[in-house]
């Protein structure tokens, strides 16, 4: 019985101390995290929401270029620039998410923007596996017409039929068919541009 109320004295202000750091994160954050899902669970969601324009962005939060290249589709997009369009953010690192720009997380903690994180352990979609930011896209977007990267950012549009938004540049005099990404037209308005139409970078 006594040591048992050691162990009560011990833990207990352990305990509180830990809770009150998690409901201070929690406030940080606006009681907002990610959802974890596997990269099907995430394919279903996403294609499934097929009445509206959608944007997907797959990043790792402690990629400098993730949120360089965010900065402006958000700081637009926080001005009341595409508002209609849902936007999913992916975060490959189930356990991360959190941008360091003020900016990016009001972006992210808009109560319209939906966040996830993969949680996967499908050898494709794991560290383990070089091109597995590349294996995710894939299997998101379903189109073996464009070209694929790996690494992160990667990001691609949809329209309310699941017409992907494609861009078309050139490299050595070849023409190369990728996904548009967020870089690409981070001030424009999304539902203006013509999903059956190429942008030509």
């Amino acid at each position: 019985m006594k040591i048992a109320q050691s162990l009560v004295r011990v833990l207990l202000p352990a305990a509180i101390v830990l809770l009150a750091i998690s409901l201070s994160s929690c406030k940080k954050s606006g009681g907002k995290v990610p959802r974890k899902v596997t990269v099907s669970e995430l394919k279903d969601i996403v294609l499934s929401d097929s009445n509206n324009y959608r944007m997907v962005y797959v990043y790792d939060p402690l990629c400098n270029s993730c949120g360089e290249q965010m900065q402006q589709y958000a700081a637009n997009y926080l001005k009341g620039k595409n508002k209609d369009v849902h936007h999913y953010m992916v975060s490959v690192q189930p356990n991360r998410w959190r941008f360091h720009s003020d900016t990016l997380m009001m972006f992210v903690l808009d109560k319209d923007i939906e966040l996830f994180a993969i949680a996967d352990t499908t050898a494709k979609y794991t560290k383990a596996e070089e091109t597995h930011v590349m294996n995710i896209i894939a299997d998101l977007i379903q189109d073996t017409t464009v070209s694929l990267h790996d690494g992160t950012p990667q990001s691609f549009f949809l329209s309310d039929n699941n017409k992907l938004l494609k861009a078309t540049f050139a490299i050595d005099g070849e023409r190369i068919v990728m996904p548009c990404e967020v870089g690409d037209v981070a001030e424009c308005i999304i539902r203006n541009l013509d999903f059956e139409k190429m942008v030509e970078l």
